[in-house]
């Protein structure tokens, strides 16, 4: 008897349904953008409140709500949302951080809150927020499935 295992692929039409329902989703729809500080390495195991334990403190810093693009297609084909661009400024040079990374979390529920980590994007260098003006920009892509997509960080 002859056995075989054959793959399948997922049309682009099925992938733009699939990313539609995953952004509107209790994972994605309000979903904010953190920072987080230098001394954190985060990993695919590691929780909320291990984020929030190393989250970014520098002043002027708050968490940014994500928008979502239309879904689009890019250059490899595959569909694609963008988020709005996020941005983070320090204020001041009394309270200066080194960041490491940026992770998206959700609140699901309301009574208790609880938070949860959707994804993590860990910087190349970590970045200075240690003068007043400093400024990190974050645009994250969003892939289906197959994620996690990718941050694009200017400073």
């Amino acid at each position: 008897m002859a056995v075989e295992t054959d793959n399948g692929v997922q049309t682009v039409e099925g992938i733009m349904q699939a990313l539609t329902t995953l952004l509107a989703g209790a994972s994605w729809s309000g979903a904010k953008l953190h920072l987080y500080k230098s001394s954190f390495a985060p990993g695919p195991s590691n929780v909320a409140a291990d984020f929030l334990a190393a989250e970014a403190n520098f002043t002027g810093y708050a968490p940014v709500t994500l928008t979502y693009s239309s879904i689009g297609v890019d250059a490899n084909g595959s569909p694609v949302a963008l988020t709005n661009r996020a941005f983070f400024q320090a204020t001041d040079a009394v309270s200066p951080n080194t960041i490491g990374g940026c992770w998206v979390e959700n609140d699901i529920g309301t009574t208790p809150v609880v938070k949860t980590s959707v994804e993590f994007y860990q910087f190349q260098s970590p970045i200075p927020m240690s003068l007043a003006l400093q400024f990190i920009g974050v645009v994250v892509a969003v892939y289906q499935p197959g994620g996690p997509g990718y941050a694009v960080v200017d400073h």
